[in-house]
């Protein structure tokens, strides 16, 4: 018999993984989408202009997955390996691959992964305390 804890459980497991896979297909969509030439000439103005992009875009992907449980260094490996041929498939679509881009892809995903773990080291205390004071009776 399934309780309403797993029910709650599973929803929250199947919405995590449907934010991160709608992420993933944004992140391919707009690093394979052909660049426009007036966007590109007026951003690539600026050195390194799409760096920040990058970082924010992976950053964004790893606190989807991380937010509220451990973080675990394989699937930031998976997601390395993810940015990697993010990178060297963009070349079949008109844009180039950069080695950079994958190193601030790389950064973005480390940065949620501290920024993670350090959210939920701060929260345990207080969610055992609450456990622990949910659990005494009056």
């Amino acid at each position: 018999m399934e309780t309403a804890y797993s029910s709650q459980l599973y929803r929250k497991i199947v919405c995590r993984c449907l934010a991160v896979a709608l992420w993933s297909l944004l992140i391919l969509t707009l690093t394979h989408w052909p660049a426009d030439a007036a966007i590109t000439e007026s951003f690539l103005q600026v050195p390194y202009a799409d760096k920040p992009v990058h970082f924010a875009l992976y950053f964004v992907l790893g606190w989807l997955t991380w937010y509220r449980r451990s973080p675990r260094t394989a699937e930031w490996g998976a997601f390395l390996l993810f940015a990697a041929a993010d990178e060297l498939t963009q070349p079949w679509f008109a844009r180039t691959a950069d080695l950079l881009d994958w190193c601030a892809d790389g950064l973005g995903l480390a940065a949620a992964l501290v920024a993670a773990d350090l959210l939920n080291r701060s929260r345990r205390p207080l969610d055992c305390k609450y456990e622990r004071d949910k659990g005494a009776k009056p």
